[in-house]
């Protein structure tokens, strides 16, 4: 290229850049903006100030351009939104959507005419609120509805069928949509709070149950591994002694499920069978001859009849003292009173028997009390918030569940004492049982005739 056509180029643009600078220094006027000193303005509309969107890059006409395609693009949004709405199902579920768009026009950088966009959002906001509002009193009620059948379901006294209703309501709960906000306190909330109270007092319940059982299964086991022990140890002359007391404990055992006190006593009878095997066999070697060796024997202390009568009517008097206490403490107490009425040995005489009766009506109706205020607090809601009367007609209602089933513990204890033939030691077993099980259903009779006149 020659100097003179180099600089015929130069010369050129440098007329074209002097041309578009004189442009932009003149305002250039849009619809809906303008351009002044290389700066794009939109003008005001409905609420929102006049404000500068950008600046001019390349030239007047590429960035006008680009403007109003911004605003195209915004448009296409706000249609699709309003497709969308009308389509869907759950249209609350766009409202969100729509306000944050409906904001998002006071602040987009763009050419066009935002008063129409804006509008139609609005009115579609509007259509939007309506009929959540409406979903919102269509929701109310049926929650308040089902508000109602929970508390209903929270009253049936059978867990199982308590569970199985309560799961059907807070699935027909989710299900329904939500309330409005001034209710959100007193329906949805409390919603929450019974379901929530509700499994809480459940496995409490249960806990306490798996507790009982525990212990209960614990006495049994407790006299197998003492038989154990007897079977393992060297037989003492008062081994025999020994075994027939641990066979005595036995039947005064707790109730636990057939199935398994079955299978506790099956362990029970073939360790004690061991045992006096042994025993007895011990005893036959020592009354042979001995020439290499002599052993000598000395019988465990025992208490004199005087002595123990003087403890068991101190322990009967402890028992009865107990009477009225409530809580875990009164509890263990009873049961460590029960442990020391048998270091007192066996019961003879009918003063003896009568001072026996006495102590285990009171132990009985001690564990009884404190039994059933325990289970009233499990299983009734709210239940140490009600007054004294409403107390003792929740327990009575729990009560009489309790001695239905007693009784019919009774009824299959007397069944099949009569299907026993003989007097073996199967016998005194159930007898034993039946006589425990009597003691049981009175104490109970004697508690809810007392709760009855209270209420």
């Amino acid at each position: 290229m020659n100097v003179k056509a180099h600089l015929f180029i130069l010369q050129s643009n440098s007329d074209l850049n002097i041309k578009n600078a004189k442009k932009l220094e003149q305002p250039l006027d849009h619809p809906y903006g303008y351009i002044k000193e290389g700066k794009v303005y939109l003008k005001s509309f409905l609420h929102f100030p006049e404000r500068q969107i950008g600046e001019v890059k390349e030239s007047v006409e590429s960035t006008i351009e680009y403007f109003e395609n911004r605003f195209e693009a915004i448009q296409a949004k706000v249609a699709d939104l309003e497709k969308n709405i009308e389509e869907a199902e759950n249209k609350g579920s766009f409202l969100m959507k729509l306000v944050h768009m409906k904001e998002q026009l006071g602040s987009t950088d763009a050419l066009g005419d935002f008063t129409p966009l804006y509008e139609r959002l609005e009115i579609l906001e509007q259509e939007l609120e309506a009929l959540i509002a409406q979903n919102r009193a269509r929701n109310q009620e049926i929650k308040s509805s089902l508000l109602q059948e929970l508390q209903d379901a929270l009253t049936n006294r059978d867990w199982q069928q308590a569970t199985d209703d309560i799961k059907d309501i807070k699935s027909r709960w989710i299900k329904t949509g939500a309330v409005g906000p001034d209710k959100k306190e007193e329906i949805e909330d409390k919603f929450e709070e019974l379901v929530d109270d509700f499994f809480t007092r459940k496995r409490e319940y249960f806990e306490r149950i798996n507790e009982e059982k525990n212990r209960k299964t614990a006495f049994y086991q407790d006299l197998i591994n003492a038989a154990k022990d007897l079977f393992n140890d060297s037989p003492q002359e008062d081994s025999l002694i020994k075994l027939k007391s641990l066979q005595q404990e036995w039947k005064k055992g707790p109730s636990v499920p057939v199935a398994l006190y079955k299978q506790l006593q099956k362990v029970f009878t073939n360790v004690n069978t061991k045992t006096f095997n042994k025993i007895k066999g011990r005893s036959n070697q020592n009354r042979k001859p001995r020439t290499n060796s002599v052993r000598t024997f000395s019988a465990a202390p025992r208490m004199n009849p005087e002595e123990a009568q003087t403890m068991r009517l101190e322990l009967a008097a402890k028992a009865e003292a107990l009477l009225g206490q409530i809580g875990k403490e009164t509890e263990d107490k009873a049961r460590a009173l029960q442990q020391e009425w048998r270091k007192t040995g066996k019961v003879m005489g009918q003063e003896s028997y009568d001072l026996m009766n006495r102590f285990n009506l009171a132990i009985d109706r001690v564990l009884e009390l404190n039994f059933l205020e325990s289970l009233a607090e499990v299983k009734i809601p709210n239940y140490k918030t009600l007054g004294a009367k409403e107390k003792a007609t929740e327990k009575i209602s729990l009560l009489v569940k309790l001695l239905t089933r007693d009784k019919s513990d009774l009824a299959n204890l007397q069944e099949n004492m009569l299907k026993v033939r003989g007097e073996g030691s199967f016998k005194k077993t159930l007898k034993s049982k039946l006589n425990i099980q009597r003691r049981k259903v009175k104490v109970k009779e004697e508690i809810l005739s007392e709760l009855r006149r209270f209420a």
